[in-house]
């Protein structure tokens, strides 16, 4: 039995080089997920054609998304962070079959070409929200700002983050203690 493809939109964000938060949660996600799925990883800013990433990971440059969903079947495609990819691409071609929106920070990012859209997308969204399955956050509290900010009819999921926790087992962890930095 063939698996089915899955694909990851990062935006400007490129894979392999210097890798923080969301980038090493996508590789490991991805490291999981590749034993269930087809996965390629398409980025606007990857200078190459196509890159591997850690032995398993195809990462593409987003000029060649268009071309592959035309010639494959896309099972899930997981938009990260940005909603250009709703102007830079068709999104509306047959092969494309449910379409995710994963948000690792408060809000959308809205940038596209230099510029930025009004309210972090909002009124974007509205427009798009039709094409759009659902939208993952890393916790409950990030969606339910996110439902409330965003007025949308989309669904919800809470997924965490796939980094890896400190190894270092010598610190104590403070229960109920979150620090944020973007």
């Amino acid at each position: 039995m063939s698996m089915k493809n899955l694909c990851f939109h990062i935006g400007y964000s490129v894979l392999g080089g210097v890798d923080y938060g969301s980038e090493i949660s996508l590789i490991n996600l991805c490291r999981e997920l590749s034993k269930f799925y087809n996965i390629v990883v398409f980025s606007l800013n990857l200078p190459e054609k196509e890159k591997i990433i850690d032995g398993f990971l195809v990462h593409r440059n987003a000029v060649f998304f268009e071309e592959y969903i035309k010639n494959n079947v896309v099972d899930f495609l997981v938009i990260s962070r940005y909603l250009y990819p709703f102007l830079y691409h068709d999104l509306s071609h047959h092969n494309v079959k449910k379409i995710i929106l994963w948000s690792h920070d408060v809000g959308f990012q809205s940038a596209f070409e230099g510029k930025q859209m009004r309210d972090m997308g909002k009124h974007f969204l509205k427009n798009i929200e039709d094409k759009i399955s659902t939208i993952v956050c890393l916790t409950d509290f990030h969606a339910d700002f996110m439902k409330r900010y965003y007025e949308t009819k989309i669904s919800f999921k809470t997924i965490g983050h796939g980094v890896n926790e400190m190894n270092d087992n010598s610190i104590n962890k403070v229960k109920h203690r979150f620090i944020y930095t973007s």
